[in-house]
């Protein structure tokens, strides 16, 4: 509810839609300017992530994931809704299952690849980070080295360390 005098304005939306930022600007009983941000979240709004919202859950009808076993028929559904270009979480919403689910079922039919996993560190990047480390150099240093992340070059060290490789 507005008072006279009162604007309103969106002075931030968040870019995925989550949320927006208004600021409302008014004059107080005492002359005074006042200034309120305000932060609303935007459930009803489809946010750009393309999650399904309350006005999409109940259009669907019962949300509720079910568990039961997906049959090859829900399947070949499933990857014909996801090959027309729906989303993972689109396609979970209409079949109410979880997003694990579907993406199971997509790796399965290998429609969707798995997420790719880190290369293996070679023996000779084992030993440079190791030599490095005895002559005292940063982790920065070692990670520009053999073409790592420094978080990848601190977990290979604690390996080594409760190893006791080095």
């Amino acid at each position: 509810m507005s008072r006279q005098g009162e604007k309103r304005r969106v002075v931030y939306r968040h870019p995925l839609g989550r949320y927006e930022v208004t600021e409302t600007t008014g004059v107080n009983i005492m002359g005074d300017t006042y200034h309120i941000r305000e932060a609303f979240l935007t459930p009803e709004e489809r946010d750009v992530r393309g999650l399904l919202t309350n006005a999409d859950k109940r259009a669907v009808g019962n949300y509720a994931t079910r568990n039961d076993p997906i049959t090859e028929d829900e399947k070949k559904k499933i990857c014909k809704m996801y090959a027309s270009g729906r989303t993972v979480v689109q396609v979970a919403g209409e079949f109410c299952r979880g997003y694990d689910a579907i993406n199971n079922v997509l790796k399965e039919k290998n429609i969707r690849q798995s997420e790719k996993k880190g290369r293996k560190w070679t023996t000779t990047e084992r030993q440079t980070v190791a030599l490095m480390y005895m002559e005292h150099h940063d982790v920065a240093d070692i990670a520009a080295a053999v073409g790592r992340s420094m978080s990848a070059v601190s977990n290979v060290l604690a390996t080594m360390r409760r190893r006791e490789e080095i």
